[in-house]
């Protein structure tokens, strides 16, 4: 029972997942990327988690003619802890204002980056994280307004966030926090209707910050940039068929699950440049059968990286959806990683992965 002085809704699911991989990936959990053959030569491994089970609770008010104000906080299980003992991670908790007639919102809090904001849908806890889609949440402080146009809608978004950075044994540590500024992001989107119910939606984005690697205990220290720009879109078919993709490029983008986790190589003093992007297709056969596919590469160059990091990643995967009911889904995915790695065997993975969520 909840009872609070403005309106809340609670949502969430709680989920099983259980996985086979014919040999070893990174995280195990979820499947990031695929361990090179030369260290672990068909190393299969099986895994169970409920980790993903997420809880989320809506704020709703108060709210009049002009303005309206709400916020959101949502958690799921993959902090520390053993498997069995998981703790709470937070996933999203902002507050937000609207103005709806001017279609002006201003959000404060963690949330979704505004930067490469669309994912295939997939079983896999990261649909297709250092495998193409970049994209994750973080701290920020957001403006977004839109503007009707041509039928349909653009939307400017601009958020000012948190630069997550590496550690580099030096205090303050994070280099991100050491750079003494934050990171920007923004994105232009255009979204119409065609012919199908859903809109047609096209959106550019892009983002810039810095970190600062200190090199010893007196302050000296040398600044990298985090920079990436990448366009999305999203495409209902009919009524049944759609598909979502993007492309990106940039440098220093680990921090956004780009460059198969290389951000900045220490050991070289340079960022790593890195592009990628992933196409998938979904389709609903009915109320109760949908279906998805899709394929994803991140890459990182080869020039900026050491002996045995890992250059290029590729995943390709399948799954389908049982709906049981309103609340019950059923669903499996078999997905396929292929992993290049700079003067070491490569990684070749296939996983098969079942679920079981109850929503709410």
């Amino acid at each position: 029972f909840v009872e609070t002085k403005y309106g809340v809704k609670m949502y969430g699911y709680l989920k099983l997942d259980m996985s086979y991989d014919d040999s070893r990936v990174t995280q195990g959990n979820y499947a990031l990327y695929a361990a090179s053959e030369q260290m672990n030569n068909d190393d299969d491994e099986f895994n169970m988690t409920a980790r993903q089970s997420r809880l989320g609770m809506i704020f709703d008010g108060p709210a009049n003619d002009r303005l309206k104000t709400g916020g959101r906080v949502e958690v799921d299980f993959y902090g520390d802890g053993a498997e069995n003992k998981p703790e709470l991670m937070l996933r999203r908790a902002y507050a937000d204002l609207t103005w709806t007639a001017y279609d002006f919102r201003i959000l404060g809090g963690q949330e979704w980056d505004v930067f490469s904001p669309v994912s295939p849908m997939r079983i896999n806890y990261l649909p297709q994280g250092f495998a193409g889609d970049l994209g994750y949440r973080r701290p920020q402080l957001r403006a977004e307004k839109g503007f009707e146009l041509g039928g349909g809608k653009l939307l400017t978004q601009t958020a000012v966030a948190r630069t997550i950075g590496g550690v580099t044994g030096f205090d303050p540590g994070d280099t991100g926090e050491d750079a003494g500024m934050p990171s920007f992001q923004g994105r232009v989107s255009y979204a119409r209707k065609l012919w199908a119910k859903d809109p047609f939606v096209i959106g550019i984005s892009g983002e810039y910050g810095e970190e600062e690697y200190d090199l010893d205990a007196t302050g000296r220290h040398t600044d990298f940039d985090t920079w990436g720009g990448c366009i999305d879109l999203t495409l209902p078919i009919n009524g049944k068929l759609s598909l979502v993709g993007e492309v990106y490029t940039g440098t220093n983008l680990n921090q956004y699950l780009g460059g198969l986790g290389y951000g900045v190589n220490a050991a070289r003093m340079r960022t790593v440049d890195a592009d990628g992007g992933f196409l998938a297709f979904a389709y609903k056969l009915n109320e109760k059968w949908s279906f998805n596919t899709g394929w994803g590469m991140d890459r990182a160059d080869e020039d900026d990286l050491s002996n045995g990091n890992r250059s290029e990643n590729d995943s390709l995967f399948v799954n389908a959806y049982y709906q049981v009911n309103k609340a019950m889904t059923l669903g499996f995915e078999v997905s396929e990683y292929e992993t290049d790695y700079v003067n070491l065997d490569e990684g070749d993975a296939t996983r098969y992965q079942a679920t079981m969520m109850y929503a709410f």
